[in-house]
């Protein structure tokens, strides 16, 4: 009966009885994921323009495989792969800055994190709106009824207009 009671006061040693050579007598540790000192900077995307691929953080450690989340939802049009870590796409409607969380989980819940901002601009470049204008004929000689081109929208400024 003693051999029975040895051990576990030797496990509730100030060692951790480190000391034993037999079966694995010792406690297993709890291993937790970690990013280290990873992080990722704050990305800003332009709407309707693809964006460059980024590869999340890997994560080491923990207790059997990693697996990986990013929440909330991504914006329209983006997309992760999660086996590879790699956000791509083309984002498709804009988005204020809002803050993503990029989890790592191991095999018994233990999880690191890491938060970064996702902002998708909208579309500056100037549009027509899918407004065309007609072919024009016209008499030498004859006045014209007055032709209204029309205006477009968007950019960054005032317009200029040139007709070629």
């Amino acid at each position: 009966m003693h051999g029975v009671r040895g051990p576990p006061c030797q496990l509730n040693s100030p060692t951790g009885g480190g000391g034993n050579t037999g079966g694995g007598g010792s406690t297993p540790r709890d291993l937790r994921p970690s990013f280290d000192n990873a992080s990722v900077p704050a990305q800003s995307y332009t709407e309707g323009t693809e964006i460059t691929p980024l590869e999340l953080p890997a994560a080491t450690g923990g207790d059997g495989r990693l697996f990986y989340a990013l929440s909330p939802v991504l914006p329209e049009g983006l997309t992760l792969n999660r086996r590879v870590r790699r956000l791509s796409g083309t984002p498709t409607t804009p988005q204020a800055a809002r803050q993503y969380t990029w989890t790592a989980t191991d095999g018994d819940g233990d999880a690191a994190r890491i938060t970064f901002t996702v902002t998708v601009a909208p579309d500056l470049r100037p549009s027509f709106d899918n407004v065309s204008v007609p072919d024009q004929s016209y008499t030498e000689g004859t006045a014209i009824t007055p032709l209204a081109l029309p205006e477009a929208t968007g950019g960054n400024g005032p317009l200029t207009y040139a007709l070629s």
